[in-house]
């Protein structure tokens, strides 16, 4: 199992949060991966993902990475 905590912190507005999620959906459709929530909080807003929940897959932490990279390169 892989958990990945991202941090949104170029995130301001709705627009700018509905670009983001369209790129964690695409990136979901590759790679898997559970979106289990949003968090807007005092220290900035955070998505946290789960991999080999509810089922798990011998390559989740590798489909985890994969994941993450590609995101950081298309929000970069």
């Amino acid at each position: 199992m892989a958990y990945l905590f991202v941090r949104l912190p170029t995130v301001r507005t709705e627009a700018e949060l509905a670009l983001f999620m369209q790129t964690v959906f695409a990136l979901q459709d590759r790679y898997g991966g559970l979106l289990r929530g949003l968090d807007f909080g005092d220290k900035g807003s955070t998505a946290l993902l789960f991999w080999g929940a509810p089922v798990a897959m011998e390559n989740d932490v590798e489909r985890a990475l994969n994941f993450v990279l590609e995101l950081m390169t298309r929000t970069a």
